[in-house]
């Protein structure tokens, strides 16, 4: 093989090397074409580009002054597993990509790309490796023990060798010479008889570099099953059963469709005696039964049975609960019985409980039962019998189902002043209650009784001058029942302001709830500050902070309101801001300015008089400014003053004197080189 592939190279590097040129001159001696190879490129035009079989790309890089195109030479399967992009282009330096496909095949191909330039022709010859090959007709063969030939079909396309595995050299032997090419070839192989009891194998590699296959020959030896004892007779109760296996292969146990037999796993299986363990059921049936196991080798037909015959039980009832407590509620009842006979059913002499449709069998099944509603305040009960009628056996069933639950409160509503007090609930109830209390201001002073149950809860006094509610619930999670007490704590009277701020001369009503079904008393802890009428109406007499206090008829019951009185001054200011000054020696020269803010934070308008300003060294009083001008609540206004030829000193104090009520107040700015004194 060697020798053809050496062969098929020479032949074609050969070819490869050579170049076709055609090269023509026209009658005027036109521009010759030229095909060139810029340097440091590698030229493919001298040689094969040569690809291995995987599918992969190459590129070649030319230069020439014509217009030029480059095509693939069509193959002799048709096939396009070469290809070329781009196929055409202008002068100048050009690069052409060639793509091949993965080659699958067994066989190297070629192909020729060939670049035409006008009349010059340039060819690069392409070459793909075949995909190497070595491949059996199968990786194992079966032999029997009394041994014999086999042979194996190899596939290749290149050299190997054959070896066989050291474990089986003694018993596997070559009997043909390996032969070699691109066809397949058969190799035959002897297999010596087995004298062993255990099934062997060996191995057959065939190699030839990174290639490698293999075939696994196996032989099987001679088979050995025999049992101590082939059937056992047991009792009706659940045990195990041991059967003592003589076998020198590893067996199967094929065990019958039953549900009474079962291989327990943890049994041990080697070349030798050895014991297949047998979980046998207790039985729940009247007769004997019986069932047939296999034990049998996979690899060949020998096989043992075994055969177990278990003997009956007798009749068996077992009902799975014996007694049931019930709601009141209308349901299904639905008693699991266990029996391996055609019981019967006595139902009592009661309208609440009737028996449904029957589902029965020799196993675990249902008794259905359909309970009605107990609608009265009274526990019931009745018993359903299950029996043989062939026999004494028998199970009650007693059913056992609650009154109608009862949670009754009568007064469901309690109102309680400031003070608070204790409440007692009257609870008529037949079920095991809970209650709860979700607020803090409420607690339980005590337990229930039997029947009539009466609870007392403490209600705590109120801290915050705010009315509240509570609520106190008694509630039965297993019938569901539920009701809830509702607690309302609320102030006798009280005041919707509980502190006010007023103006001097300013009036103000004050709003009272008044809850007590009283008359009330009104009364100011200071009149030199606030005046208060038997309406509530508040007057402020003078700047300070005084309680107005409003008392039920009993005197039990009051609330308070506190009044800080502010005269118009707690709301004016001042100050300095802004103007053109010029200064020297801390005296501000003639023609500067000052800018002046007057300020009302009140609710009330006032009269701004008039304006004046006081040198700050020498105390001089400048001319007064009457300015006259209403300023409403919450505004401003603002004027600049123009210092006189004498000029003025810092700090410059500016007089507000201002008109409220009939009164003249004054206040003042002051300012201070560049700062802004309110």
């Amino acid at each position: 093989m060697k020798q053809l592939l050496n062969l098929r190279f020479a032949t074609f590097a050969t070819i490869a090397a050579m170049t076709f040129s055609l090269m023509a001159c026209s009658s005027d001696e036109e521009t010759k074409t030229e095909i060139t190879v810029p340097a440091g490129n590698q030229d493919f035009f001298s040689k094969t580009i040569t690809f291995d079989s995987s599918a992969s790309e190459k590129s070649f890089t030319f230069t020439t002054n014509r217009k030029w195109t480059v095509s693939v030479a069509d193959t002799r399967d048709g096939s396009t597993w070469c290809t070329v992009s781009p196929t055409n282009g202008e002068s100048g330096t050009n690069t052409v990509s060639i793509r091949v496909e993965e080659n699958t095949t067994y066989d190297e191909r070629n192909a020729v790309i060939t670049l035409t330039a006008n009349d010059s022709i340039r060819k690069i010859f392409v070459s793909q490796k075949q995909l190497d090959a070595l491949l059996l007709s199968s990786n194992r063969a079966e032999v029997p023990v009394a041994g014999g030939s086999i042979d194996i079909e190899v596939k290749a396309n290149i050299d190997y060798s054959v070896s066989i595995s050291d474990n089986a050299k003694s018993w596997i032997h070559q009997t043909n010479a390996s032969t070699r090419g691109l066809t397949a070839s058969t190799l035959s192989f002897s297999i010596d008889k087995s004298e062993e009891y255990d099934k062997r194998e060996g191995k057959i590699v065939f190699k030839s570099g990174s290639l490698e296959e293999t075939i696994t020959v196996y032989q099987v030896g001679e088979g050995i099953l025999s049992l101590t004892k082939k059937e056992f007779n047991v009792s009706s109760e659940a045990q195990e059963l041991a059967v003592e296996i003589n076998s020198n292969f590893d067996y199967d146990v094929e065990i019958p469709q039953v549900d009474w037999i079962s291989e327990i796993k943890s049994s041990t299986r080697g070349i030798s005696t050895h014991t297949l363990l047998l979980a046998i059921a207790e039985s729940d049936e009247y007769e004997a039964r019986t069932a047939t196991l296999k034990i049998k080798d996979k690899n060949s037909s020998i096989e043992e049975t075994v055969t177990i015959n278990q003997a009956a039980r007798g009749g068996i009832l077992i009902v799975s609960q014996k007694e049931y407590q019930l709601s009141n509620k209308a349901q299904e009842l639905a008693v699991e019985i266990n029996s391996n006979f055609e019981y019967s059913v006595e139902m009592p002499e009661v309208e609440w409980i009737k028996e449904k449709a029957k589902t029965r069998g020799m196993s675990t099944h249902v008794l259905n039962l359909s309970i009605s509603a107990n609608d009265s305040y009274d526990e019931r009960s009745a018993i359903v019998r299950v029996f043989d009628k062939n026999s004494d056996l028998s199970e009650d069933i007693k059913i056992c189902q609650a009154p109608k639950p009862v949670l009754d409160i009568e007064t469901k509503e309690y109102a309680l002043d400031e003070y608070g007090g204790e409440i007692s609930v009257s609870v008529t109830s037949n079920v095991d209650y809970k209650v709860t209390v979700n607020a803090d201001w409420i607690s339980k002073s005590n337990t229930r009784s039997v029947n009539t149950n009466t609870h007392s809860f403490k209600v705590s006094a109120m801290t915050d001058n705010e009315d509240r509610q509570g609520n106190i619930t008694f509630e039965d999670a297993i019938s569901g029942l539920s009701v809830k007490v509702v607690v309302k704590q609320q102030r006798s009277i009280y005041l919707m302001q509980t502190e006010l701020t007023m103006m001097d001369g300013g009036n103000q009503k004050l709003d009272i709830t008044n809850n007590s079904g009283q008359d009330v008393t009104w009364s100011s802890s200071d009149n030199s500050v606030v005046q208060v009428n038997q309406s509530g109406q508040v007057t402020a007499v003078g700047k300070g902070t005084a309680t107005i206090t409003v008392t039920t008829a009993d005197g039990k019951h009051s609330s308070k309101c506190t009044i800080t009185v502010n005269d118009i001054t707690d709301f004016i200011s001042a100050r300095a801001g802004g103007g053109a000054i010029s200064m020297i020696n801390n005296l501000i020269q003639y023609g500067s300015s000052l800018g002046w803010f007057f300020i009302n934070n009140s609710t009330e308008t006032i009269i701004l008089k008039s304006m004046q300003l006081v040198d700050g060294a020498t105390n001089r009083e400048g001319n007064i400014m009457d300015v006259n001008t209403e300023v409403a609540a919450g505004s401003s206004v603002n004027y600049s003053t123009t210092i006189g030829l004498l000029g003025i000193h810092t700090p410059v104090t500016c007089r507000f004197r201002y008109e409220y009520n009939g009164k003249e107040y004054m206040t003042t700015a002051v300012y201070e080189n560049s700062w802004f004194n309110f």
